[in-house]
């Protein structure tokens, strides 16, 4: 460690020392140049301290400012939640309707199948281009002859 005020620097190395030049107006720093810790005799001007007092002042003003503008944005954040628990319970919701309708369409897909093996005037779309065909039906020819 090391003591410093002004232009004087002393290298300490106990506790005592420390303390000893504390009372003597000495600030402490450690090795790296980094501060401990000021001297409780190191006094300011009036006129820093009056700067440092308007500062202090300002940053208040500005730390309240901030601290309305962050509830504000903790309400926008909390509603912005509901609406995604609400989206999310919707697209579940939807989820399943779908997965219904995929059931349903199976089933569909079934009974049109199995109709289609027999006779049927069942119209079905092609799918591949889009046209109407029905169902073929029983031959009406003559056997024999």
């Amino acid at each position: 460690m090391k003591a410093k005020k002004e232009n004087k620097v002393y290298s300490i190395t106990t506790e005592q020392e420390k303390q000893r030049y504390l009372k003597q107006g000495y600030d402490i720093y450690d090795d790296e140049g980094k501060l401990l810790e000021h001297s409780p005799q190191k006094k300011i001007s009036y006129s820093q301290y009056d700067v440092l007092q308007k500062e202090n002042e300002t940053l208040k003003e500005e730390m309240l400012a901030l601290c309305e503008g962050n509830e504000t944005l903790r309400e926008e954040n909390n509603t912005l939640r509901k609406e995604i628990m609400a989206l999310k319970e919707e697209n579940n919701t939807l989820r399943k309707e779908i997965m219904a309708l995929k059931e349903e369409n199976n089933v569909l897909r079934g009974k049109l199948e199995s109709a289609d093996t027999g006779e049927s005037d069942i119209v079905q779309d092609k799918p591949e281009t889009g046209q109407e065909r029905k169902a073929p039906k029983a031959s009406s020819k003559k056997a024999g002859g």
